[in-house]
C-alpha cells in the first residue's frame, strides 16, 4: 500500500520573492553588525561563561551565528511552504517561539549586564528582521 501527498495548490516562490528572503537575511547580518559595533564603541566587552571558562562574542562569531539562524529560517519557510497550506501561520509561530527561547540562555549566562542587553537587543533586532521580511515574502497559496 502506497500514500502520497499533494498539496491542492502547490506553493511557489517567485525571484523577487528569493531577493527579499536574501535581503531579510542580509538585514539581519547588518543588525547584527550594528548592535555589536554599538555595544562594542560603548565599552561592551561581550565576555560570556556559560559553565566554563569566558568567551569573548566576537563580531565574526555572532555573524556566523546570525547567518546560521537565518539561513535555518528561510530553509524551514521553503519546507513549510512546500508541504502545507498554512505554512506562514506555523512559520510565524515558530519563529516567535524560537526568539522567545533564545533570551533563556541570556538570563542565566555568567554575563554582565550591558553585555545581557548587547546580547538581547541583537536577538530581538535579528528576530525583528528576519519575521517582518520573511513573512512578506512568503509564497501566498
Amino acid at each position: 500500500m502506497t500514500t502520497s501527498t499533494r498539496l491542492i495548490r502547490p506553493a511557489t516562490i517567485s525571484a523577487p520573492n528569493r531577493r527579499l528572503r536574501a535581503r531579510a537575511v542580509g538585514g539581519a547580518l547588518l543588525a547584527t553588525g550594528a548592535v555589536w559595533l554599538a555595544g562594542h564603541a560603548l565599552g561592551v566587552t561581550f565576555n560570556v561563561a556559560a559553565g566554563g571558562p569566558p568567551q569573548t562574542f566576537s563580531l565574526p562569531f555572532l555573524l556566523g551565528f546570525t547567518l546560521q539562524i537565518a539561513l535555518a529560517g528561510w530553509v524551514t519557510l521553503a519546507i513549510l511552504e512546500h508541504y502545507t497550506r498554512h505554512a506562514l501561520r506555523i512559520w510565524t509561530a515558530l519563529g516567535l517561539t524560537v526568539l522567545a527561547l533564545s533570551f533563556a540562555p541570556i538570563a542565566v549566562a555568567g554575563a554582565s549586564a550591558p553585555t545581557k542587553a548587547a546580547l538581547s537587543l541583537i536577538h530581538l533586532s535579528v528576530g525583528g528582521v528576519l519575521l517582518v521580511t520573511m513573512r512578506r515574502s512568503a509564497a501566498r497559496t
